[in-house]
């Protein structure tokens, strides 16, 4: 086997998300999250070809103060050879060199392994939720609206502490796929308080500054029309997440490992975090 570890042309997303699917056994296409990440960092998602055939792949967003890892995939005929030490190796290789001093990333049990021989310690749990049943939502307390023209700039202020880092090139390309399903919460001063990207299905990402400023923003989302079940992908062990979910009739279906490489503690306000917009760009 001879492998060589390229960036990925635009051109064979097709041909990295028939991987990825094999990989995840998953049915539905990872098309368009391979295509936002190469907006978002053309330079930074690898593959792994054998001649001539992609056979694995790898992403990560450099966002400054730390970066998120997603999308690690080898094809299920490859697998057990060393090749995602390899990818993940030079991602690693590409962080150190932009000096980024945290890697981030959701983690299967079986993917684990790799990662803690690579550094990785577990921070804390991932979620995936699906709204199976109708919310029992309380009465909304406090106005949730669609986002102005000139709320980005707030929803940006507010994000970066919440998550841990500036991900406006994030959050500038969700504003115009999701322009006119972006939620904002303000309290009575005008003050923004939260904002959910109620995307369809991912509602995220989603941040609040409390339980019930997230519970308005979701029960304004939820009210929204989706041709897809309402996803929420929890990250961080916010157990103000989980609570929330279960009593609006979403329910759990996957459990992963929230890990991380370098740094003294999770960057962030975990508790204010409610959803992100997937696991492979936070």
């Amino acid at each position: 086997m001879s492998i060589e570890i390229r960036l990925l042309k635009e051109s064979e997303v097709p041909e990295a998300d028939g991987v990825l699917r094999s990989a995840f056994a998953r049915t539905l296409s990872f098309e368009p999250v391979l295509r936002l990440h190469l907006e978002l960092e053309p330079q930074g998602f690898w593959v792994a070809e054998d001649n001539g055939k992609i056979v694995g792949t790898v992403g990560c967003i450099d966002y400054g103060q730390c970066a998120y890892v997603g999308m690690m995939s080898v094809d299920p005929d490859t697998q057990s050879r060393g090749l995602g030490r390899r990818l993940m190796t030079h991602l690693l290789e590409w962080v150190a060199a932009r000096s980024c001093p945290i890697v981030l990333l959701d983690a299967t049990d079986r993917g684990a392994l790799l990662y803690q021989q690579l550094g990785f310690v577990d921070d804390s749990t991932a979620y995936v939720f699906e709204q199976t049943g109708t919310p029992a939502f309380r009465p909304v307390q406090r106005a949730c609206s669609v986002a102005a023209d000139a709320d980005l700039a707030a929803i940006i202020h507010f994000d970066a502490p919440v998550f841990g880092a500036n991900r406006t090139k994030l959050l500038e390309r969700l504003w115009i796929r999701h322009r006119q399903r972006c939620l904002v919460a303000r309290d009575a001063s005008g003050q923004l308080t939260g904002f959910l990207f109620a995307g369809d299905p991912i509602l995220g990402p989603w941040a609040a500054d409390s339980s019930d400023v997230a519970r308005d923003l979701l029960s304004t989302a939820t009210a929204l029309p989706f041709e897809q079940a309402p996803v929420v992908l929890v990250p961080r062990s916010n157990a103000r997440a989980l609570e929330l979910l279960e009593q609006c009739g979403f329910v759990q279906r996957r459990t992963l490992r929230h890990m991380r490489r370098g740094g003294a503690s999770p960057p962030g306000q975990p508790l204010c975090l409610f959803g992100q917009s997937s696991f492979a760009h936070g």
